[in-house]
């Protein structure tokens, strides 16, 4: 019964489900020893993902796809009519294909990998951490850009250290337009300024920064207040996405930048000191968000809120608190060392508890 509930457990709890031809483990320590050689042999990088395009290449298509929009618009005299797609060109049909086909070949890629993947456990932990730095592709920038966000933010990162972990999640392109970060800019920027733009008024967009602390690191009801987010959002300006942006992020892009690269747009950036959760952050331009995403990723508050996560994911959801407790000693000890806390994780007693959960 025993090795039953262990194959079952490796299989299914720390896995994707037992797949025939799959080796037992005799033992606890096997199935253990097992899932620690996982962390060892994972390509983050398989064939079926290696093989679809890049940013860039994305990138190109929606550009591509907002200019034959633009001009249909002005055909229009600036109004498209309510069955404006229905008048789409053959070549803006064809690209409206090739960009709902690149987001199916990153799913069918997704799955693939996954299917054939010898290393089931990062691959779970792939799919933990995706969830975790979630984006939406019900904007159409976003959709196309959402594999890519998986496959060169997420899984590069998932045996690394958090903090790189969030710094690529949170600075990927796909996050950046999902939570509209491309419209913000500093109320008293270089931008603001000159085009006279009413300090206070619309400019400063904060849908990133609450994102960050509420579910990326320190969690809700951890401390942080309404001055945090708006101080961390004056913080992040100037982050955009070349070739995606619109408005100022669209005209202000950096000479030599790629389409689909994030860029930092220092005239965007708000001037001057922030403080957040009491801590000051001089004016570095781009590096004053990076230091203070590096100082969450290592805050008591985000190893608890990742501890329960991943305690929850791996043993039921109502987590066990010794467990959630190891994992945030290990996360507070290492530094946020991911590799480290998986390795607690799997010599825990909780998670090989055989009852369901």
């Amino acid at each position: 019964m025993l090795v039953t509930a262990t194959r079952y457990l490796a299989a299914n709890r720390f896995g994707l489900g037992r797949r025939a031809g799959d080796a037992d483990a005799p033992t606890l320590r096997d199935a253990q020893a097992g899932l620690l050689r996982q962390l060892e042999a994972f390509d983050p990088a398989p064939p079926p993902i290696a093989a679809l395009p890049g940013p860039e290449a994305i990138a190109e298509t929606y550009i591509l796809f907002r200019e034959q929009g633009d001009a249909m618009r002005r055909e229009a005299g600036g109004m498209l009519p309510a069955n404006a797609r229905e008048m789409e060109s053959t070549p803006q049909r064809e690209t409206r294909k090739a960009l709902n086909d690149v987001y199916a070949d990153a799913a069918a890629g997704r799955f693939a990998a996954a299917v054939a993947s010898p290393t089931p456990f990062p691959e779970r932990l792939v799919h933990f951490w995706s969830n975790h730095f979630a984006v939406s592709t019900e904007k159409q920038f976003v959709s196309g850009l959402a594999g890519a966000h998986e496959f060169a933010a997420i899984r590069p990162h998932i045996l690394g250290r958090f903090s790189d972990l969030l710094i690529a999640a949170v600075r990927h392109p796909a996050m950046l337009l999902y939570l509209d970060q491309v419209l913000s800019f500093g109320t008293d920027s270089a931008f603001a300024v000159r085009t006279r733009r009413a300090r206070g008024g619309p400019g400063l967009n904060e849908n990133l920064a609450r994102e960050i602390l509420e579910l990326h690191t320190l969690g809700v009801r951890s401390g942080y207040t309404q001055a945090d987010v708006t101080a961390f959002a004056r913080a992040l300006t100037g982050l955009s996405v070349a070739g995606l942006g619109r408005g100022a992020a669209r005209r202000l892009v950096p000479d030599g930048s790629r389409p689909g690269d994030t860029i930092f747009i220092a005239e965007l950036h708000q001037p001057g000191e922030q403080s957040i959760l009491g801590k000051r952050y001089p004016d570095t331009g781009a590096g004053q968000a990076e230091a203070v995403l590096r100082d969450l990723a290592v805050h008591p508050a985000t190893a608890r809120h990742i501890a329960v996560k991943l305690a929850r994911h791996f043993s039921g959801d109502d987590p066990p608190q010794p467990l959630v407790d190891r994992l945030t000693a290990d996360f507070l000890r290492s530094g946020g060392d991911l590799a480290s806390l998986y390795r607690t994780l799997i010599r825990s007693p909780e998670p090989w508890q055989g009852a369901p959960a």
